[in-house]
């Protein structure tokens, strides 16, 4: 049974081990705002999107908008602690790059919360697709996810920074016109002009809470699906910091620009071990070619198997705008011509 009370202070429980390794104290969460607390009665529940391990995704209505509804749907104190620490974590963040926390419900079942709502599908839905955008539209939809993780890891920009900790491309989302939801031709055009934000904070943890992170352990092991793009340290159960999100981002990056999954023939958990145990890391096929020499020597420091070689993502951003200006110049001249150059002839694009 929950353990728990809600009211006007809000959800109070204690709190142990959940299941994916990750330790909780007790919570004592209440909005601080009351503006952020959306009643049951005032959500409409339309449509299932997805689910994960401790909420359910729906497309919602909220006073006329079509929004995200995450409902939690374990009833259990542990679940529970999930839940209110990505509340907690998501009204802090503001960004043009991360998901938008809209409210949430914590005073009464069911508990929910709610976020704008995505038009164009996840980075993983495009992986899924036959097609391929541009070099040039992947380069920067690489740099949107780059600009928010600048964000979170910055303590710069905002204190205490956050660590993502499960980055993968079913938490990358494009955003765009929301009318487009639901509607293929128009989501599918989200994908040439919408903008990329992360998301999904459920394991998300800011250095206030954890301290020193180099005298913390925290195990991502149980997490289905995150395996393939899990840093080694975090593989092998060592300590480790901020820099666990940057060796995802190349493992992502990789996947964005090669057009493949990284170890496509092993399973995630092989995949992970690969990587950990005998320092292996996806062969390069398309980006061998020397103009792409800037784009994969980036991507090899950021899945570096030392932390400490690893790129800070305020470094990233820049070096991909570099990369992305120089795309841009050769997709622009007729580098089909020198497809032919060696067979004779003259060969040119129809006017379509």
């Amino acid at each position: 049974s929950l353990d728990a009370s809600g009211g006007a202070n809000g959800v109070d429980a204690a709190l142990g081990t959940s299941a994916l390794g990750v330790r909780r104290g007790s919570v004592n969460f209440a909005l601080e705002d009351e503006f952020w607390e959306i009643s049951c009665d005032a959500v409409a529940k339309k449509e299932k999107l997805g689910a994960g391990e401790f909420g359910t995704v729906y497309k919602a209505m909220w006073g006329g908008t079509p929004v995200a509804m995450k409902v939690l749907k374990q009833s259990d104190n542990l679940a529970l602690g999930e839940f209110v620490t990505e509340m907690n974590m998501m009204r802090k963040l503001h960004h043009p790059h991360i998901v938008q926390f809209l409210g949430g419900c914590t005073k009464t079942k069911p508990y929910f919360i709610v976020t704008e709502l995505s038009s164009g599908g996840s980075l993983q839905d495009y992986f899924q697709l036959r097609f391929r955008l541009p070099l040039s539209r992947e380069i920067e939809l690489a740099i949107d996810c780059a600009r928010g993780m600048a964000y979170l890891h910055s303590s710069a920009i905002r204190k205490p920074s956050t660590l993502h900790r499960d980055l993968k491309p079913a938490n990358l989302m494009i955003f765009g016109n929301v009318f487009s939801h639901g509607h293929k031709e128009r989501s599918f055009n989200l994908l040439h002009t919408g903008t990329l934000k992360v998301t999904d904070f459920g394991l998300s943890k800011t250095l206030a809470d954890i301290g020193n992170t180099k005298s913390s352990n925290y195990k991502l092991t149980g997490e289905t699906g995150s395996y393939r793009y899990m840093a080694p340290e975090v593989y092998r159960h060592e300590d480790y910091n901020h820099k666990v999100d940057v060796y995802a981002y190349g493992m992502i990056l990789f996947q964005l620009l090669e057009g493949r999954q990284p170890f496509a023939f092993l399973t995630p958990e092989q995949g992970a071990a690969a990587a950990s145990l005998k320092d292996i890391r996806p062969a390069f096929k398309a980006l061998r070619r020397p103009r792409f020499n800037a784009m994969r020597r980036l991507i090899e420091r950021c899945w570096a198997p030392r932390p400490e070689d690893r790129p800070e993502f305020e470094i990233v951003v820049p070096q991909l705008e570099a990369c992305l200006e120089e795309v841009k110049a050769w997709e622009g001249t007729k580098w089909w011509e020198t497809l032919f150059k060696k067979g004779g002839g003259k060969v040119s694009p129809s006017k379509n």
